[in-house]
């Protein structure tokens, strides 16, 4: 009796241990063999994606920056900012600005600018062009509509100054030196020699930006 109570017991424990030798898998469980391989194509092509839109925005950015003063304008006279405390508290502003600029008008009356100048272009893309009689010079420029600043670049050039507009008219001014630099370039296209009276003209103050006085050309 014994005995068959000991076999029955020994019968029921074989499905139990069955079942916990058997390894337990996860039916959503994918072997390794078997996942899917990822590229390094495919991740530079995504990289790649997400990098395109910043480089749009900073050329849209930097257009929109650039249309503030972009356009095709005509040399009108000369434009002038004296802050020298020297220069400007003996005669005052408004007068010292005045001397200054008939200064300038007659060494540009030398040079002929008025009838010469043919154009100076700006391009939203971030291009500049000088062209005086059929002649022209130019490179890229940056600006910030912030500060105002400008700076021309070309071949071995780098020419820093300030620009704003007021409506049709654009403001160019720079340091003495800067301007005596594109006025080199100037005489150059021109066959021209003033830069003695210019030099004379821009030495003799402190704290002074002389340039060009723009109209725009519709």
């Amino acid at each position: 009796m014994n005995r068959l109570i000991s076999l029955l017991v020994l019968l029921a424990m074989i499905p139990a241990a069955r079942a916990a030798a058997t390894p337990m898998t996860e039916p959503d469980t994918v072997p390794l063999s078997e996942a899917p391989i990822v590229s390094l194509d495919s991740l530079t092509m995504s990289t790649d994606s997400l990098q395109a839109p910043d480089e749009e925005m900073l050329t849209a950015s930097r257009m929109a920056a650039n249309a503030v003063i972009a356009g095709t304008w005509k040399f009108d006279g000369p434009s002038v900012d004296a802050r020298g405390s020297n220069f400007v508290s003996r005669l005052g502003k408004p007068i010292a600005k005045s001397k200054l600029k008939k200064g300038l008008k007659k060494a540009y009356d030398k040079l002929k600018l008025k009838k010469r100048w043919t154009s100076f272009v700006l391009t939203r893309e971030g291009r500049w062009s000088i062209t005086l009689l059929g002649k022209s010079i130019g490179g890229r420029y940056d600006y910030d509509p912030a500060t105002e600043q400008l700076v021309l670049h070309g071949t071995l050039l780098k020419i820093e100054g300030q620009a704003y507009r007021e409506g049709e008219h654009l403001h160019m001014q720079f340091e003495a030196d800067k301007f005596l630099t594109l006025m080199r370039l100037l005489g150059k296209l021109i066959h021209a020699d003033v830069l003695k009276s210019l030099a004379k003209l821009s030495n003799n103050y402190y704290d002074v930006k002389v340039g060009f006085d723009f109209k725009q050309v519709r």
